[in-house]
């Protein structure tokens, strides 16, 4: 019984994390000309690896309103603990962030950890048009591109700016918790996330 879950934790690690493929750099966020329509919000496609659909390309929080997503989101919002004390540090520190994060919807790391982000916005009464939110599929990579020149090899991904500049990104798992690894990197102090040497 012992070695299964060591190797469904195992596989959940891998599943999340596995590397891309190299793709043509291009700049992330290209614009859109004015005679083509804007990329659809919240699209589902196949999800031909694991089965059922996954979201791809620009997302928000109503994509986790209908189902197969809605279950794990709001499971996974009531089960998270926000640490208020230190959403309350956050919460000034967050003014002049931008946020843009990766996630998978097939991912459990990325069904952990991104309803908690949210929660911890909201709760920040975070400016939410200073958070871009989108949707990979297993090889980390949307239709539009906009992951390019980003280097996101695991989900989720989450990458805190300010003033055009990264302060640091918090990658798949935290090192404390969410809310502390999220104080850590918006005060300026060091930050490693888990596969920075």
């Amino acid at each position: 019984m012992k070695n299964l879950i060591l190797a469904f934790t195992a596989l959940t690690c891998v599943a999340c994390g596995s590397p891309k493929e190299n793709k043509e750099a291009q700049t992330p966020e290209q614009p859109v000309s004015k005679e083509s329509k804007p990329p659809a919000l919240n699209k589902e496609v196949p999800d031909e690896e694991d089965g059922g659909t996954m979201l791809i390309g620009k997302i928000n929080k109503k994509a986790f309103q209908k189902e197969p997503y809605a279950d794990w989101f709001q499971a996974n919002e009531d089960f998270h603990t926000l640490d208020t004390a230190t959403v309350k540090k956050i919460k000034p520190l967050l003014k002049d962030v931008k946020i843009t994060a990766f996630m998978g919807s097939w991912c459990s790391d990325s069904q952990r950890e991104i309803p908690a982000l949210y929660s911890i916005l909201e709760y920040a009464d975070y400016n939410f048009n200073r958070f871009d939110l989108y949707a990979t599929d297993h090889q980390k990579l949307t239709e539009e591109g906009y992951e390019n020149n980003l280097n996101i090899d695991f989900v989720p991904t989450i990458i805190f700016y300010k003033n055009g500049k990264e302060l640091g990104r918090f990658v798949e798992y935290a090192q404390e918790s969410l809310e502390k690894d999220m104080l850590t990197i918006v005060s300026g102090a060091d930050y490693k996330h888990a596969y920075e040497e």
